[in-house]
């Protein structure tokens, strides 16, 4: 862990599990340093990259505020994994290309939508009866949750970086992790409440570091209705998981005959702001493309779709505010990508992989991400290795 600090640049210090920040993201960090609610200091992880506001693997924590970009468009995204009793050497490569045909089939991706929305219905209703009291509260963000946007979102896989794998561990028995959040309902949450927190800024005064670094009083109607829409988006996005694993074992059954016995399970999530004490202090910690990793905590750490990924127990290092990376973390911008490697470097990648390579995917091969073996060797003291997962098939949004 390196610290970085710059009295004439910086109010607190930015500790950094990052060997070697790219000057952009360091740049945006440097900004959330500066913010007027900033409590002790900054901590970036080791897949850190350029973002919105606070960049990708930035965990900060602010005194009485939220910051919408400061958790993100994709509130809760997050990943879950699957052990299954059942060994993945019994699966021929025509089982394993059948059974991700079948999950394609059962489980929208990119930007479509639950058609039917009797699919998830009764799902829809526990969600949206479960919140009711405190969506009744809200005044124009309530109509960003309705039974229709909830029931057509749920068990939906979403595009970019969304992904599901069938992996398989150290001891030959099978898992499969997906990673998806709180989709289209997510995204409209952050924009409203950015758009409303620069205009409460801008109306009270306050300067910023940057523009996309907007807060909102928590003791605010609006920051209370933001703070509720999360809520309500991290029940989302972990029910939303929840019913992408029922089809995916449904695809199972279909292909199999049977669906194997759950061994464990983990649901976790990153891209959000909660309420903690730190240093002797409440304070509104953001993790954004970071997870929590308390003592003993299970977390999932995802390499590229080309290389391991890793479950494991957080170390609860409170230099890092209890966090530690949600994945690899991208070396290089989608476009860049594209335009750099080639579709037989992307091939090579994925040798032994059952995965269609395309064109569309190059943005997403495993070139563009950092190498997870050293991502892993970065926050040794941050979590210690409990599985190391090696992919088999992959579906990507």
């Amino acid at each position: 862990m390196n610290i970085i600090f710059n009295k004439d640049r910086q109010r607190v210090p930015i500790k950094s599990w990052c060997a070697n920040p790219e000057p952009g993201a360091l740049d945006q960090a440097i900004n959330v340093s500066n913010h007027p609610k900033i409590f002790d200091h900054v901590a970036l992880m080791p897949d850190l990259h350029p973002g919105y506001g606070m960049p990708i693997g930035g965990v900060s924590a602010l005194k009485d505020a939220v910051s919408p970009n400061m958790v993100g468009v994709d509130i809760a995204c997050g990943v879950m994994a699957n052990k299954f009793d059942f060994k993945a050497e019994s699966l021929s490569r025509e089982d394993k290309i059948e059974i991700m045909r079948e999950i394609r089939s059962l489980i929208p991706m990119g930007m479509r939508h639950q058609r039917d929305h009797s699919v998830f219905k009764n799902e829809a209703k526990d969600l949206l009866e479960k919140h009711k009291q405190s969506l009744r509260g809200l005044g124009k963000g309530n109509g960003l949750v309705t039974f229709d946007a909830v029931a057509e979102q749920l068990g939906t896989l979403g595009g970019g970086n969304h992904f599901i794998e069938m992996q398989v561990d150290e001891e030959g028995f099978m898992w499969f992790m997906l990673h998806s959040g709180s989709r289209n309902i997510g995204k409209c949450v952050c924009d409203r409440f950015n758009r409303i927190a620069k205009e409460l800024n801008a109306k009270q005064g306050i300067s910023l570091p940057a523009p996309d670094l907007a807060f909102l009083p928590v003791d605010s109607n609006e920051g209370q209705e933001y703070l509720t829409l999360l809520d309500f988006c991290i029940d989302f996005s972990f029910m939303n998981r929840d019913c992408m694993l029922k089809k995916i074992t449904e695809s199972m059954k279909r292909v199999i005959g049977n669906v194997p016995v759950r061994l464990e399970k983990i649901n976790i999530h990153h891209n959000y702001a909660a309420l903690e004490e730190h240093s002797g202090e409440k304070v509104w910690v953001h993790r954004k493309g970071a997870t929590f990793a308390s003592l003993g905590n299970t977390g999932i750490i995802p390499g590229s779709m080309g290389t391991a990924s890793y479950v494991v127990k957080g170390r609860g290092n409170e230099e890092s505010f209890q966090s530690c990376s949600h994945g690899a973390g991208r070396v290089m911008g989608r476009h860049a990508a594209t335009k750099t490697f080639s579709m037989e470097k992307f091939r090579e990648s994925m040798e032994g992989i059952v995965f269609h390579c395309s064109e569309k995917h190059l943005d997403e091969s495993p070139m563009a991400y950092k190498d997870i073996n050293t991502v892993m060797d970065e926050q040794k003291d941050l979590v210690e290795i409990v599985h190391k997962l090696r992919p088999l098939a992959v579906e990507k949004g």
